[in-house]
């Protein structure tokens, strides 16, 4: 769809697209489709991804601040997604953004 290609540097695993578009990126990918036509477990399952290679590249506590600003746009549409966006903003631990986006799925 974005034309995103899967590289890797030093060993972390990335996709074809800037760090500093990335945010560009998402917004047009879920822009661009219905909530529907993106399956709610797949775009969790983006979501978790997405935390591991940022938590790979700058750091666990500094991937998950970058998160908390696309997290509007992953959950867009989900049931009580205001309240998981909620529960979001508190986590300090990547375990504990991959059990909260579980329960999702």
């Amino acid at each position: 769809l974005l034309g995103l290609t899967l590289t890797a540097r030093q060993g972390v695993p990335m996709c074809g697209v800037p760090h500093h578009s990335a945010s560009n990126y998402i917004s047009r990918l879920l822009a661009g489709a219905p909530a529907s036509a993106l399956a709610s477990q797949e775009r969790i399952k983006l979501f978790v991804r997405f935390l591991e290679l940022s938590a790979g590249i700058y750091g666990e506590e500094r991937g998950l601040a970058r998160a908390r600003k696309l997290v509007g746009y992953w959950l867009k549409g989900l049931p009580n997604a205001s309240g998981a966006r909620a529960s979001f903003m508190t986590l300090k631990t990547l375990k504990e953004a991959r059990t909260l986006l579980i329960q999702y799925m």
